[in-house]
């Protein structure tokens, strides 16, 4: 699914090592470091399996880079670039979101007339989500990207 309920991406890890291959090997070596970091920041459930991560995260969880995110996965093969993909669910943050600008619109519009009961909850809705996912993407990539170093 598109903005503001998921997200596709890529993180570049920089170069290549200098061994031919040396790429899967070297994330493999740190799933132990990616799955306690993970657990370390909220998540209720990571999966390691084959050459893909799969993570959950609580519903508790209101700070750190998976703040917003609540399941994801990570590849752990880079490709030609040096870049892993990746790809985060935001459902547990734009859900309650949208039926707090519903509930608030709904209420509190009755002064803007007919347009405003349109344009308001739009913009409202696209004030309050969209920097909290762009922050929340920013700080999962540089999350991985620190705890891959």
């Amino acid at each position: 699914m598109p903005y503001p309920v998921s997200y596709i991406g890529t993180i570049a890890l920089g170069q290549r090592p200098h061994s031919r291959g040396a790429w899967p090997k070297h994330l493999k070596l740190h799933v132990d470091a990616l799955r306690e970091a993970f657990v370390q920041k909220g998540a209720s459930e990571f999966v390691s399996k084959d050459d893909h991560i799969r993570f959950r995260v609580k519903w508790w969880v209101s700070t750190g880079p998976l703040w917003m995110i609540d399941k994801g996965e990570l590849s752990l093969v880079p490709d030609k670039a040096g870049r892993v993909r990746f790809a985060v669910s935001f459902w547990r943050s734009v859900v309650p979101l949208t039926i707090a600008v519903i509930l608030v619109c709904g209420v509190l519009n009755g002064p803007f007339g007919v347009p405003g009961r349109i344009i308001t909850p739009v913009v409202a809705f696209l004030w309050l989500v969209t920097p909290g996912y762009l922050f929340a993407v920013w700080r999962f990539s540089r999350f991985i990207r620190r705890t891959i170093r």
